[in-house]
């Protein structure tokens, strides 16, 4: 633009002209805009400030400069010349105000027409940015590489140095200081001490360097990053979440501008810059560089923008074929009432005197009352800058909501890093003071007195620097907040010591288990709730009070527990207790740990019955008295209520038993007598015992001295030896003396107190069992020798024999020949039956039946049973019969009463009855004797009903089941007594009312051979007669009476 001529004419106070050469690039206009703005902000950041105060435009006034001076004025249009742009007036009530410009060719500022062409465009560029006019000249070699400075780093001190004239001052460097905040600007107080130093430190700032100076923005651009940031400042004045806490690279720059310039020193980050806005100002770009000939299209965007602004055109003079001009109309009310917001972290509290309000949002023509907040220390997140004031955005609570904004003039900023994690326990060195809300805060953020806290331990969290102080966040009893370090102190050891107590959780929220107690994290209680815990140590850190728990007495420990979520009582040491105690209260519990809960139980009391608790151990704990000791086969707790004194507990026992040599206790009636009386003679004679009684702890039998006899007293257990001994059986045998030398006792092992007579006095007389018993090993029996009873030891005797007398054997002779009754046996129709040894019947040979017939050769035991008279009953005992014959005989098994009945009933010998049914039933586990079901018609069915047949009666060959089961149906032996004894009657009136009254008779019949025959077969009789032969052996009897045939 040096070859560019341009007039300025003022027209009225609101307006003036500007005119453009066409051919001026578009784009070149807006680099200078945004260079000169941006300059100009740096020199002079308040001017703004205070030219848009209360929404008002001032009067321009010379404004000093290198090359003029204030009293110099802006000569009239029609001269169309310019020793300097007519400015804004600068602060009065600002004694550090720049008045220098910055560097750059300033000699011909007062005359040349580029100084007015600069300018022109300067006055476009802060229009439309929405700024004041610039102090001064500008560079005019300023290009699009030079960056745009949003604040200057001058003014950044100062408000720094004002901020913090009554709060802890930053140790920060000067490096740091402008790092806190890059967009501040704000009013200056006059009256500030901090006055001189401030403009020292700006005077070392007022000229930065121009090589670092940041990449233009176009308009279009910068207003659109400023919509977006403004959209996204809404959203982020309404959340309630904490600030986000930057790495500590990022924590050192508190405030960054948020329409989005870069670091100057990052000459990569301006070309990222540049294509980060290039995809949306490639159009606009291109119309910039486009010259006025171009089309229409390229006309319009310039004129919207321009109308957009207050700049309108109003006409395009034609110089030349190839220059032209335009004129413009500039609307200085104009302006941009978009805000301009920042990042900025500070601790804040407000001025003295009167406050301009809250205002929300930012843009509010009005603000609220900020009383509700006086008093308080609060914290700014964000800085925005709206027709020239600055604002903050203050928070009540460090991380609190946001309550709005206040204007730079009535706060105090203090600068406030970005908190960091800091785990660290410490000790309150100040109980005086109070734990604070928030950091630094004031009397109206205090949570509660230090001393107030029953623990001096301050857990640490966070920790921030606020100004020159630091501040820690953490935990102090259940309170968290924030302290200065200056209340705090290094944390010391516990210090532990012996400590003995019972304890339960109290039912409130807890702290927790800690292991170790100097652990910052605790881990659950829910495992221990419920249960009493014990304590064996007791530390004590910084103030805070922690007991060592032990889920169970004498158990592992489980951890430490601070003092107030437990609730104690005093625990006694243990000390030796034995004792016996009966239970008083059986629906309570035998308990694991003394003053157990419901979840530390062994078992219910009633469970022992009558058993005794046997104490080992007591302890007292709290005002209870516990006891530790045995009770059936458990161990545990019980509390003194829970129990009484031992009455004697008796239980029954029997037991042979001697005293022991040496000293005794003696002998105590009844057994809770304190005292005992001699035993006298009993110390020698066995003893008999029939109870045990247990009385405080001790164990004694009640003694007999004859067995069965009358109760002596009780011995201790200690006192004697004892013996196992069986109740007394009954035993009825014979025996005869075999050592003859020993006695007969008065009591089984009698000693020699315990005699009757000595065994030779009865020379072969039998001694008659009665009973039987065994004492320990031996067996002693008792019973009758001559006329004397007692008992003598097995070994003393042995088995008697009797002599059996000779057999009565009657004869009778068959009325026919031998070869008479053989033929007439060979020529029935049912010939005679031999079994097969390998199984099945057949017809027995003529030797074969004339082997059985023929009486002359059968003179054997055996055979002698086949003559034996069955029409005599033996009497002999039902119990006898079925110990000795039936015992596991099938469905014979114990049916000797049945047997015995039909003896005596029908007049028949019961051992050949029982022998009959064992050889006909197989020994009781034949289908017949087992039952058959017949239905009412006399088929088999499984629904039908059982009857038994114990004789194998009509139980004919052909089929033999089903005859002899339908053939005691008719007879109703329905049950195996019937059958046995219906039988019998069978038997009694079929053969024995005919002379058949012999094994031999039933079978061959010698009165009328041929009929009435019992069996077919030729062996039945010497079969039979086998087994009878046996029963009597193990009965050990004889038969007496026989009746043999012969020819």
């Amino acid at each position: 633009m040096k070859n560019s001529k341009f007039l300025f004419v003022p027209m009225l106070a609101t307006s003036v002209f500007l005119f453009t050469p066409s051919t001026a690039s578009a784009e070149e206009g807006a680099e200078s805009t945004a260079d000169t703005n941006t300059e100009e902000n740096a020199e002079n950041p308040q001017l703004d400030d205070k030219n848009t105060y209360d929404g008002q435009t001032s009067v321009q006034q010379p404004q000093v400069s290198e090359t003029g001076s204030e009293d110099e004025s802006v000569e009239s249009a029609e001269n169309q010349q310019f020793d300097e742009l007519p400015s804004k007036t600068s602060q009065q009530n600002n004694p550090t105000e720049e008045t220098s410009a910055l560097p750059g060719n300033n000699s011909d500022s007062d005359n040349t027409v580029e100084a007015v062409e600069e300018t022109t465009e300067a006055l476009d560029s802060s229009e439309e940015a929405g700024q004041g006019i610039s102090d001064g000249p500008v560079d005019k070699e300023s290009s699009a590489d030079d960056t745009e400075e949003t604040v200057s780093e001058k003014e950044q001190d100062h408000d720094q140095k004002v901020n913090t004239a009554d709060a802890p001052v930053s140790e920060n460097t000067e490096e740091e200081s402008a790092a806190n905040e890059t967009t501040v600007t704000g009013e200056e107080n006059s009256d500030d001490p901090s006055e001189e130093s401030l403009g020292d430190e700006n005077e070392n700032r007022d000229t930065p360097d121009n090589s670092e100076a940041k990449a233009p923005v176009t308009k279009d651009n910068e207003e659109t990053v400023s919509e977006k940031e403004q959209d996204h400042d809404q959203k982020v004045n309404t959340a309630d979440a904490p600030v986000n806490k930057d790495t500590e690279e990022e924590s050192t720059v508190n405030e960054t501008t948020v329409t989005g310039e870069e670091n100057t020193d990052d000459s990569s980050k301006e070309v990222s810059d540049d294509e980060d806005d290039s995809a949306e100002n490639d159009e606009q770009k291109n119309d910039t560089e486009t010259n006025a000939s171009e089309d229409d299209t390229a006309v319009d965007e310039d004129e919207k923008e321009t109308k957009d602004a207050g700049i309108h055109e109003i006409q395009t003079l034609r110089l030349s074929s190839d220059k032209s001009i335009k004129m413009y109309s500039f609307d200085t009310k104009a302006k941009n009432n978009k805000p301009v917001v920042t990042k900025a972290q500070y601790a804040a509290r407000f001025t003295d005197g009167k406050h301009s309000g809250l205002y929300s949002p930012v843009t509010s023509s009005e603000g609220v009352s900020l009383d509700f907040m006086d008093g308080k220390t609060v914290y700014i997140t964000q800085k925005a800058v709206h027709d020239g004031t600055t604002y903050y955005r203050v928070h009540k609570n460090y991380e609190g909501a946001m309550q709005g904004w206040v204007k730079e003039k009535d706060l105090r900023l203090f600068h406030l890093s970005d908190s960091r994690k800091h785990t660290k326990d410490y000790a309150v060195r100040r109980d005086n003071e109070y734990l604070l809300t928030n950091p630094w805060g004031t009397d109206e953020q205090t949570v509660k007195r230090l001393d107030k806290y029953d623990t001096r331990l301050f857990r640490a969290e966070d920790t921030l620097n606020l100004g020159a102080l630091t501040f820690y966040y953490g935990k102090i009893g259940d309170d968290y907040g924030w302290l200065a370090d200056s209340r705090l102190k290094a944390a010391s050891s516990p210090k532990v010591t012996r400590e003995n107590y019972a304890a339960k959780l109290n039912t409130r929220k807890n702290s927790g288990l800690y292991s170790p107690v100097t652990s910052r994290e605790s881990h659950s209680l829910n495992f221990l709730k419920d249960k009493t815990l014990y304590i064996t140590q007791k530390a004590d850190y910084n103030g805070t009070i922690f007991y060592r728990v032990h889920q169970n007495y004498d158990g592992a420990m489980q951890g430490w527990i601070q003092k107030e979520d437990l609730d104690l009582w005093s625990l006694g040491e243990p000390k030796t207790h034995r004792k016996e105690y009966s239970i008083a209260r059986k629906n309570e519990y035998l308990l694991t740990n003394p003053w157990g809960s419901s979840t530390q139980t062994v078992k219910k009391l009633s469970a022992y019955g009558n058993s005794l608790f046997k104490a080992e151990k007591e302890l007292d704990l709290g005002v209870l008295t516990y006891y530790y000791g045995k009770i059936g086969n458990d161990y545990g707790w019980l509390e003194e209520t829970r129990i009484k004194d031992a009455t004697p507990v008796v239980t029954s026992a029997r037991f042979a038993a001697r005293v022991d040599n040496g000293n005794n206790s003696g002998i105590y009636s009844p057994v809770t007598s304190k005292t005992s009386k001699k035993m006298g003679v009993i110390e020698d004679q066995t003893l008999y015992i029939t109870q045990k009684a247990t009385y405080n702890g001790t164990t004694f039998y009640r003694v007999h001295s004859n067995l069965g006899g009358a109760m002596q007293g009780w011995i201790k257990e200690k006192d004697l030896t004892l013996y196992r001994l069986t109740n007394p059986t009954n035993h009825t045998k014979k025996y005869t003396v075999a050592r003859k030398n020993d006695y007969l006792l008065t009591n089984p092992w009698g000693t020699s107190y315990q005699r009757v007579s000595q065994l030779s006095k009865y020379g072969n007389q039998v001694f008659q069992a009665q009973k039987s018993l065994k004492l320990g090993l031996l067996t002693f029996h008792y019973g009758k020798i001559g006329n004397d009873y007692g008992w003598i030891q097995d070994n003393r005797l042995k088995e008697y024999t009797p002599v059996a007398p000779s057999p009565s054997v009657k004869t009778v002779k068959y009325n026919q020949s031998f070869n008479q009754v053989l033929n007439t046996q060979m020529n029935l129709r049912s010939k005679p039956q031999a079994w097969v040894s390998g199984g099945g019947w057949r017809n027995a040979t003529r030797s074969e039946v004339a082997n059985f017939l023929d009486t002359s050769h059968q003179t054997s035991e055996t055979w002698m049973y086949t003559f034996l008279d069955l029409d005599r009953s033996q009497n002999i005992a039902s119990s006898t019969i079925n110990s000795k014959l039936l015992n596991g005989k099938g469905t014979l098994n114990k049916q000797g009463s049945a047997f015995l009945n039909a003896s005596k009933t029908h007049g028949i010998n019961e051992v050949y009855l029982i022998s009959h049914a064992l050889h006909e039933t197989g020994n009781g586990t034949s289908t017949l004797a087992q039952g058959v079901r017949l239905d009412s018609n006399g088929n088999i069915s499984s629904s039908g009903k059982k009857y038994y047949n114990m004789y194998g009666i009509a139980a004919y060959d052909h089929n033999a089941v089903l005859a002899g089961a339908r053939y005691a149906q008719q007879m109703g032996w329905d049950t195996p007594a019937k059958a046995i004894v219906g039988g019998a009657r069978f038997i009694s009136q079929s053969y024995f009312n005919r002379g058949q009254t012999t094994l031999y008779s039933m079978r061959w019949n010698p009165a009328s051979p041929g009929t009435y025959q019992y069996a077919t077969d030729v062996n039945w009789a010497y079969a039979t007669a086998q087994n009878l032969r046996n029963y009597y052996r193990q009965l050990g009897i004889r038969g007496q009476y026989y009746t043999k045939h012969i020819f």
